[in-house]
């Protein structure tokens, strides 16, 4: 089958460590080198996630510091709180710890990391109406939660061109 990938929205990604005294909240972006400073706590090889930062790091012949790779993001947002490390992850990942003031942030800058959002569909098969429909309502979703400032992230126009395609 023929997949087409259609890129919907991306999304910077912040490293989040325990609130500190004094510090709380977003905080001034950090550049992506200085991570090697950084004790950090990610997911492994097989998430979108690891293979942007792994990428990165190839390119900019860096080491990182990764005192834990686990999968599941409970557990990594209790060893980050416990003090054991920071993690990376993109703004919806860590909002609950932000509102209750237990974390900072820092936008990873120089170069921004950031997560694309795609929609992946048979291009080689018509697809059912359900398909469509459903696909349109998620997008509409996340629009909405784009416009109103509950998502960190940033609308793509080929994502818009495909949706108003559907009409």
């Amino acid at each position: 089958p023929k997949i087409c990938e259609v890129p919907i929205l991306e999304e910077p990604v912040y490293l989040i460590s325990p609130s500190k005294e004094g510090e709380v909240g977003l905080q001034p972006a950090i550049d992506f080198d200085d991570l090697k400073e950084e004790k950090l706590i990610i997911s492994s090889r097989k998430h979108a996630l690891r293979a942007v930062l792994d990428n990165i790091v190839g390119e900019r012949e860096i080491g990182l510091d990764i005192v834990s790779e686990t999968e599941s993001l409970d557990i990594q947002k209790r060893l980050m709180l416990e003090g054991h490390g920071s993690l990376l992850l993109p703004y919806w990942g860590f909002n609950q710890e932000l509102q209750e003031s237990q974390v900072i942030a820092r936008q990873v800058i120089n170069p921004e990391v950031n997560l694309k959002l795609l929609l992946g569909f048979r291009s080689d098969v018509p697809q059912p109406k359900i398909n469509r429909v459903v696909s349109r309502q998620s997008y509409e979703f996340m629009v909405n939660l784009v416009k109103r400032g509950s998502w960190d992230a940033k609308i793509l126009p080929q994502g818009q061109k495909f949706f108003e395609s559907l009409k």
